[in-house]
């Protein structure tokens, strides 16, 4: 099995999904065991989605491209044979990783720790009948146990997209793309007039739960809620992964083009954000 320094060497990969073949099974079997790498994993995937989402891309100018190229060439002809800051940097290879979960962290403390720091428990509690997080949570169990199933099952995600649209969900279907689902199902129901929708994803021994709903009906509606720590992330960075649970199942929220997804899984936390964040 990978040491947690190899493992280290190989996050970058792992969080773009270029992680060689040989290495996937050890690397993912090191996280199931090993705290501090996968902390430091799911970290650096929140970090980088927020960033994504969060940050637009833009194209560097030639200027400013050609001013930094000349100061890096620059750095490297110290004279005396003193070696420059970058190079020295680069060079200790066992400090990258330290530098890369650094920059994680400070992304992820921006985005989602100062503004929330010392929320009491009770803020992220979501033992309402009408909280989102809870149905989400109880629907996912009757879905494990066989009670709640699709009314319809196809390979294809448009299939599900056209079903649910035909039902009356007005709100934008938001399907999640996998490359390895066996088959998608859907399903819809009304709590007190409000339409929901109900996405599964089958993938050999996994099963993916996800409730969807039209984001005002939750965020401004007053039949149906989320807990207020929920409330602030998703006003400020559009997710929220649930820190109560964890043991048996995990659960994340998200809004997207005006629908509210919550996901609920047996996998770890680590594995369904990277999931939920693919391209």
């Amino acid at each position: 099995m990978l040491n947690c320094s190899e493992i280290q060497n190989y996050l970058g990969d792992a969080i773009d999904k270029t992680l060689p073949e040989h290495v996937k099974e050890e690397f993912h079997a090191h996280l199931d065991v090993c705290r501090s790498c996968r902390n430091t994993y799911e970290l650096e995937v929140l970090a980088k989605s927020l960033v994504q989402s969060n940050v637009k891309r833009i194209s560097t100018p030639p200027v400013v491209h050609a001013a930094v190229e000349f100061s890096l060439q620059e750095e490297y002809k110290q004279p005396d044979g003193r070696k420059s800051f970058i190079e020295r940097i680069f060079r200790n290879r066992p400090l990258l990783p330290t530098l890369a979960t650094g920059f994680a962290l400070a992304a992820f403390l921006y985005f989602l720790i100062l503004p929330t720091k010392n929320d009491p428990r009770s803020e992220s509690s979501h033992n309402a009948a009408n909280d989102v997080m809870n149905q989400t949570l109880k629907n996912f169990s009757l879905v494990r146990s066989g009670e709640l199933q699709p009314k319809m099952i196809s390979c294809f995600p448009e299939a599900v997209q056209e079903f649910l649209v035909k039902n009356g969900f007005t709100s934008p279907v938001k399907m999640i793309k996998l490359s390895n689902c066996d088959w998608y199902g859907a399903g819809y129901s009304e709590y007190e007039g409000v339409k929901i929708a109900h996405i599964m994803y089958k993938m050999e021994e996994e099963t993916l739960y996800v409730y969807q709903i039209k984001q005002d009906d939750v965020i401004r509606g007053s039949i149906l809620g989320l807990p207020p720590a929920a409330k602030k992330e998703l006003a400020r960075c559009g997710w929220y992964t649930d820190p109560i649970h964890g043991d048996d199942c995990n659960i994340i929220v998200w809004t997207e083009d005006g629908t509210l997804c919550a996901a609920s899984s047996t996998m770890k936390k680590d594995k369904l954000l990277a999931l939920l964040t693919t391209p």
